[in-house]
């Protein structure tokens, strides 16, 4: 699966892909910015792929919802969380930070005590053995 944390202006994502138990991949992107907006995606790749699509698009028209165990997260630089999942979408507000994934229980409580996103990634794939490869970190 995979572990994105959020904190700060700054997110971080792990690069392994797995199905069914075998790792597909330990180079995956899951995470992107555009214009001072940030977005990551989780769980299905094919989906994963159709979101970073329209999200290079300039997000023009409506983005196909995803399957079930899959999304999405955009950050906006004015603090905003936009949750992309089945249901369709949530506005989150004034939350100190977020994660999700696999991992995201983990990242959550380590961001709680303090850790920096880079950090909550970190304790994640020291715990949940679908996160792993490289730990990647953008800004907003």
């Amino acid at each position: 699966m995979t572990t994105i944390a959020y904190r700060d202006g700054i997110i971080a994502a792990d690069t392994l892909t797995t199905s069914s138990g075998g790792i597909l991949s330990r180079a995956s992107v899951k995470i992107g910015g555009r214009g001072g907006v940030l977005w990551c995606t989780s769980g299905d790749s094919a989906w994963g792929k159709a979101f970073r699509d329209w999200i290079s698009t300039g997000m023009k028209g409506e983005v196909e919802r995803p399957e079930e165990g899959s999304g999405a997260t955009i950050f906006l630089p004015n603090g905003d969380i936009v949750v992309y999942h089945i249901n369709g979408y949530e506005l989150r507000l004034g939350l100190p930070f977020w994660a999700e994934g696999s991992g995201a229980d983990f990242a959550i409580g380590a961001m709680q005590v303090g850790a920096t996103a880079e950090q909550a990634v970190a304790a994640a794939m020291a715990w949940d053995h679908r996160t792993g490869g490289e730990i990647k970190v953008l800004k907003q």
